[in-house]
Parts: structure tokens; C-alpha cells; sequence
């Protein structure tokens, strides 16, 4: 049976759907006859056609309790290849992990030196390292100039559209940062994406993301 269309079902009792099933059951013209049949007296249009409205709603019935127990696994097929997808995994480049992870601080140090850890946000291996995040009581903090919040299970195609597939790093900022790559050298952080075989592109004026250099 071809995976790619099942389902996974944990309150189906093979524990998975094809999405092939048939929800609605059909019914021929032999099924309509037969009740029909056992209807007592004249046989009229309008028995006709309660006949078949009891048949249909019978089916009806059957349909909704498939849809109702199967509801989230429908949805989330449903959602597969739209960019809101909800339950898509994080996508980032294993091969340039331990890279991202170490450009990552270098551009944090760098940002540090300069004065221009504001409103800065990196989004690596699944990560966001940024400026500011959520306390325990889920206060969002600002850390400006301090040390970074390191967020998991974050995704920068959620805050922005220009992101290399798989993402390597990508980033946001504004203010002094921002500043800095429109109005003075946009091309800053080449250096430190280089010692890693980076280069980077902007998307947006305030976002930018990396690329290999031999791509």
C-alpha cells in the first residue's frame, strides 16, 4: 500500500486512514427501490422522496462520525505544504550546523563591539538567539547590549519570507544594526561569513539570510 496515501490514526483500529476511503457511502437505485418497497400504502413521489432523504441522512450520520474521529489527522494532511503548517518541522542545514552555531556568536560579539545588539534576532539549527525573549511568568525581557535568549523550535519563515531552504542562519534587526547595513556598509558581516564559506543576501532592509559561497 503506497504510504503516501495513509493517514496515521490512533483511534482508527488498523491505526491509519487511506486517504483513498470513500466517507460517503453510495447508494443505488436497487437500495432505493427496496425501501421503497416496504413502505406501507400508495406508493407516492412524496414517499420517493422521503425515502431517499431517510437514506441520506443515514449515510450523513455515518460520515460525520468518520470526519469527527478523525478530525486532526485530516487537518494536519490538510496542511501539508502550506508555509502556515502548524505541525511542519523545523528545516535547517545539518551539514553547516556546528558553522551556524559558532556565526552565530560571532555575530553577537560583533554586535556587542559595535554598540548594535538591539532588536536583533538570529535564527539558526531551529534557534533563535535574540535581544529580547519570555521570563518565567511570560514577561517578554529586553536584553540590550546583554546576554542573548536562546529560543528553541523557532522558525524564521514565521517572521519572514526571503530564507534560504534549508536555512543555514538568517536575521532580523532594526535600530543601530539596521542603520549600519542600509546607510553606511551593508556588507559589514562579510568578513565573519566568509571565515565560515558564507556569503549572506538581504531580503527585506531588515533581514538578511546566508548562502554557501560555492553555491
Amino acid at each position: 500500500m503506497d504510504e503516501m496515501f495513509l493517514l496515521k490514526s490512533s483511534r482508527h483500529p488498523k491505526g491509519f486512514m487511506n486517504e483513498a476511503d470513500s466517507v460517503l457511502d453510495g447508494f443505488t437505485i436497487r437500495e432505493v427501490i427496496e425501501a421503497l418497497h416496504n413502505e406501507p400504502g400508495t406508493l407516492t413521489t412524496q414517499k420517493l422522496h422521503g425515502v431517499v432523504q431517510d437514506i441520506l441522512d443515514s449515510k450523513l450520520q455515518d460520515l460525520w462520525a468518520i470526519i469527527d474521529e478523525n478530525d486532526e489527522e485530516i487537518i494536519a494532511a490538510a496542511y501539508k505544504g502550506r508555509s502556515d503548517d502548524p505541525h511542519k518541522a523545523l528545516s535547517f542545514d545539518m551539514d553547516w550546523a556546528d558553522r551556524a552555531e559558532a556565526l552565530a556568536h560571532d555575530i553577537y560579539t560583533w554586535c556587542i563591539k559595535y554598540d548594535c545588539w538591539q532588536d536583533v534576532y538570529i535564527y539558526y539549527n531551529g534557534k533563535r538567539m535574540g535581544t529580547s525573549g519570555k521570563d518565567k511568568t511570560g514577561k517578554t525581557v529586553y536584553r540590550y547590549g546583554g546576554t542573548p535568549f536562546i529560543e528553541d523550535d523557532m522558525d524564521p519563515r514565521d517572521y519572514f519570507d526571503y530564507v534560504r531552504e534549508p536555512n543555514i542562519l538568517s536575521m532580523s534587526f532594526e535600530g543601530t544594526l539596521y542603520d549600519i547595513l542600509n546607510n553606511h556598509d551593508m556588507f559589514a558581516f562579510q568578513d565573519l561569513f566568509s571565515k565560515y564559506g558564507l556569503y549572506y543576501e538581504l531580503g527585506n532592509a531588515w533581514n538578511l539570510s546566508a548562502y554557501p559561497i560555492n553555491e
